[in-house]
């Protein structure tokens, strides 16, 4: 079962939701292969009608942007094939189109996305669980 995250913004009063964990159709890659971006589909596509994928790592995370320091969920993903191949697909921030990278950090040392104030806080709804 997948769980999210609610922040609110103590300066602008914004709230976001964080989607984390995986949920039971994650068993099956192609079950959730819509929820990638069109070019990490078509690669995702053409290594499997090349080779069978021996393991893969499939979970919504939290992803960070080091220029703008704002966290992002998104699907991570990594799939080993043809031995030591590795595949994942890589993100970019909405805001300023530079790389995101997986992060450990809470998600209230992150700026706020709005008014770009470190003001985050848990919200009063700061889980959800989904499947």
């Amino acid at each position: 079962m997948g769980y999210g995250q609610v922040t609110h913004c103590s300066n602008c009063n914004d709230e976001q939701e964080c989607t984390l964990g995986a949920g039971m159709a994650f068993g099956d890659l192609f079950n959730v292969i819509d929820n990638f971006p069109k070019g990490a589909q078509n690669k995702i596509k053409f290594i499997s009608s090349l080779h069978e994928i021996e393991q893969q790592d499939l979970s919504y995370e939290v992803f960070e942007c080091r220029q703008c320091d704002t966290s992002h969920s998104r699907l991570h993903l990594t799939i080993k094939y043809d031995c030591k191949k590795r595949f994942s697909p890589n993100y970019r921030c909405s805001e300023c189109k530079h790389k995101l990278f997986r992060s450990n950090r809470l998600l209230t040392n992150f700026k706020c996305r709005k008014c770009k104030k470190y003001a985050l806080q848990n919200s009063k709804v700061s889980s959800i669980l989904w499947d």
